[in-house]
């Protein structure tokens, strides 16, 4: 991390505000040698300003919630029953790790294990009713405060979200 930078819940913020990458810590990392990517330059940078902003804005509305990040992630991922083998596979990380996150989640009252009904091994994540609520608040917060920054037309933000789609 460049000095002036510090690192808050996780989000790198020069000095409690948001981090702009290409402006902020003295340096900007997308830049290449190549003077011909100047177009990809600025969209990679606006896209990771987005990128931060959103971040942060999850990062805020989770701790209303007494949730990290990682768990608001987690509850937005559990649209339907999967094994925990499945999320571990699709999240590109060990099984160990969705056993520790589980755990937390679970503690809370927002995730039950559910037996799979083809295969007594396995145990299905499931979302509880609670965690049905929270997660459509936490929708609901993330959407309000992403349209009340974007400053476009209802067809300039369906045009974005296509574009977008295609990533």
């Amino acid at each position: 991390m460049a000095k002036g930078c510090v690192v808050d819940s996780g989000w790198a913020q020069p000095y409690g505000r948001m981090l702009d990458p290409v402006k902020d810590c003295g340096h900007n990392w997308l830049m290449t040698d190549a003077d011909d990517l100047g177009e990809a330059r600025e969209l990679a940078a606006a896209l990771l300003r987005a990128s931060f902003e959103i971040q942060h804005k999850l990062g805020l509305i989770a701790a209303r919630h007494d949730l990290t990040v990682q768990q608001v992630m987690f509850l937005r991922f559990l649209e339907e029953p999967i094994a925990m083998s499945t999320l571990a596979d699709a999240k590109g990380c060990d099984p160990s790790n969705v056993t520790g996150l589980v755990d937390r989640i679970a503690r809370l009252g927002l995730v039950q294990r559910l037996p799979d009904p083809d295969d007594r091994r396995v145990r299905l994540l499931s979302l509880t009713a609670k965690g049905k609520r929270i997660r459509d608040r936490v929708d609901q917060e993330l959407a309000r405060d992403i349209s009340k920054s974007f400053d476009g037309t209802a067809s300039q933000q369906a045009e974005l979200k296509g574009l977008l789609s295609r990533m």
